[in-house]
């Protein structure tokens, strides 16, 4: 029990010691998936190999501390959607300056057909 015990306080020891990305960047947050990943992977190959103790550890000795390793990525996860949000509105307003500036290309084409210039 002890080898599994260290096993699972060693996997979500470096599931709480993996740095959170602040800013929303492609490659922190690459690596924070990455590493994050191969340490789940681990936590599941515990789990598999020791369904009963290890979900036991989980839920009760350390459930505290999967609880905190599982909630860290929130605030990153919320300035990502915030980011999206307001890229998602430029890009709105990007559209409607197009649009507008295409009417006004319309506009002022109109008169010179209209005189016959053109």
């Amino acid at each position: 029990m002890t080898d599994y015990r260290e096993a699972v306080r060693s996997v979500l020891d470096g599931l709480l010691a993996i740095p959170v990305p602040v800013d929303v960047n492609i490659e922190d947050w690459t690596q924070f998936v990455e590493e994050r990943q191969e340490l789940i992977e681990e936590l599941g190959f515990l789990v598999d190999a020791a369904p009963t103790l290890v979900q036991g550890l989980l839920m009760n000795d350390f459930a505290d501390d999967l609880a905190q390793a599982m909630n860290r990525v929130q605030p990153g996860v919320s300035n990502i959607q915030l980011e999206m949000r307001s890229l998602s509105q430029e890009m709105e307003t990007a559209r409607k300056s197009s649009v507008l500036v295409r009417q006004h290309q319309q506009n002022k084409a109109e008169p010179g057909v209209l005189l016959g210039v053109g």
